[in-house]
């Protein structure tokens, strides 16, 4: 299918480039080969692509609703984690190489943090899988095989299989997000609360 194929190109475009000349502001690369090819994607193939940037009334109980939500389920997978990480643990290399990316010891650098690993991350990622590919797959397969799709996608993008089953959970929820009022906004909101959870969590343990 063109928008897998698609996603694939502009994900494997991402991981050579950060690999090839890698960079400590790794946000800088998401938004050259995730977030543009992806908005570009929308504007030639998605129908009505303003729709992913509106908000219906009313939108504050929608918002709070989300948010409330993906604490849940965020504070949920992260803290299943460590329980899973016990019976198929994470390599140390690779646990080293994210232990680089994600600790602090300042609150100005968590501060930094939250906007960089977690904000910067949500906006590309949602505006690829959520906003194009979830939207395009949704009208060639039905909504919750689209989202299924995606989220098994998303899920493999991240290079982790140890967690795998936790960033498809997570998929599954944010492709929920994203239909549930039909924009982009509540699934990066979802999605941000989650990262910031996952570090304030790695922080504490």
């Amino acid at each position: 299918m063109i928008p897998i194929a698609y996603t694939l190109a502009s994900l494997a475009a991402y991981y050579l480039m950060s690999t090839a000349l890698p960079v400590r502001e790794i946000w800088v690369y998401q938004i050259l080969f995730l977030f543009v090819p992806a908005v570009t994607a929308i504007r030639r193939f998605i129908p009505e692509p303003k729709r992913l940037l509106s908000i219906t009334k009313p939108f504050i109980g929608p918002f709070l609703r989300i948010f409330g939500l993906a604490l849940a389920v965020s504070l949920s997978l992260n803290l299943l984690i460590p329980l899973w990480d016990h019976f198929f643990p994470v390599p140390y290399a690779l646990r080293d190489q994210i232990h680089k990316i994600l600790y602090t010891d300042s609150p100005l650098g968590m501060l930094r943090m939250i906007f960089t690993v977690g904000l910067f991350p949500a906006i590309c990622e949602e505006t690829l899988f959520r906003g194009y590919l979830q939207t395009a797959l949704k009208e060639q397969l039905g909504l919750w095989k689209a989202i299924a799709a995606t989220s098994l996608l998303f899920a493999l993008s991240h290079l982790n299989p140890w967690l795998f089953p936790f960033y498809f959970l997570l998929g599954l929820f944010l492709g929920w997000c994203r239909n549930y009022r039909n924009n982009l906004y509540l699934p990066i909101l979802a999605h941000w609360v989650n990262n910031t959870i996952a570090l304030v969590v790695f922080q504490l343990m």
